[in-house]
């Protein structure tokens, strides 16, 4: 029945997952969050030809049917002093059958300073369909129940890639059980797989851009070796002249390739400390009106390292 249900809505979701212009990155908005929690993110980057510190703090909390989200992040390119901020805030809220949501937020060498710095994001969504089955666990150890859900609705967002926005299908389709997670429409696509007690498989795409692959080694409930492969992107509204490339309104555009090594403590299941060393296999970086059309000249970053320690709070 669950595969039915799935298949049925299939096509729609591939072609608006693939097609649609989202450009998501941290956004603070619970549409992009697959679970909750709070996180504190420090990393420092070297490369050939690109040095830069970034501070993230970053969390989606649920209350009741309302659901608060927000981001605060600060990146210094240590070869220029340059400052990029971003400040943002979303909420969202379910009514029977209704979800409906905003965020608002601002990336920027001056957030907030101008009106053309503020991204708006605004959805509304229908549940067509809900099934739940409580989860039990037996004497084997083994679990069973989960939920599956569908939404259809509209989403508009500002924070695109390609210049133009206009509103577009949502779709969302979530499933759980013990063993398997997995989120899969427009504009979040996420799927959690424990293969056995000991390793799994994670993956996180927002699409067009962002995708996180992680392979997990779990030897015990405390203790987790994950190790990632990532596609990054982020992008920044600038406001003044920098080197005679950076101009009124354009944007600046990062693109990051990472293999990323972690390791995660977690203490009493309320607090998870993650150290990691991450390895630069490409990247770049450049100023333009829109992902594709950049100004002056691409900047690659060669090959480099990072490492920083990612706090994780669960509430």
């Amino acid at each position: 029945m669950l595969l039915k249900h799935l298949f049925k809505f299939l096509p729609l979701v591939l072609f608006l997952t693939i097609l649609s212009p989202a450009y998501a990155e941290r956004y603070p908005s619970p549409l992009y969050y697959p679970y909750q929690d709070n996180q504190i993110d420090y990393r420092y980057i070297n490369s050939d030809n690109y040095d830069a510190a970034k501070f993230d703090i970053s969390g989606s909390n649920q209350l009741g049917n309302s659901n608060f989200s927000y981001q605060i992040s600060n990146l210094t390119a240590i070869n220029t002093s340059s400052n990029l901020t971003s400040v943002g805030v979303g909420y969202s809220h379910t009514v029977g059958n209704h979800w409906f949501g905003a965020s608002i937020a601002s990336s920027s060498n001056q957030p907030f300073s101008l009106l053309n710095l503020i991204d708006f994001e605004g959805f509304y969504a229908y549940k067509l369909l809900e099934s739940k089955k409580a989860e039990t666990a037996f004497e084997d150890g083994s679990n069973r129940g989960g939920y599956h859900r569908l939404y259809l609705g509209i989403f508009y967002s500002t924070y695109s890639p390609f210049g133009e926005t206009f509103p577009l299908p949502m779709i969302r389709y979530e499933y759980h059980n013990p063993r398997i997670t997995f989120i899969v429409g427009y504009p979040l696509n996420y799927l959690k797989v424990k293969f056995s007690r000991y390793q799994g498989l994670e993956i996180n795409y927002q699409p067009v851009l962002d995708l996180t692959v992680g392979y997990l080694l779990t030897p015990n409930d405390s203790n987790t070796f994950t190790v990632e492969f990532q596609i990054e992107h982020e992008r920044y509204l600038l406001t003044n002249i920098v080197n005679d490339n950076y101009f009124s309104r354009n944007k600046y555009y990062s693109e990051l390739y990472w293999l990323r090594f972690k390791y995660a403590i977690s203490i009493k299941n309320f607090i998870q400390v993650s150290p990691y060393f991450q390895l630069l296999i490409s990247g770049k970086h450049y100023v333009g009106k829109t992902f594709y059309d950049t100004v002056g000249s691409t900047n690659y970053t060669g090959f480099g390292y990072s490492f920083g320690t990612t706090i994780t709070f669960i509430f």
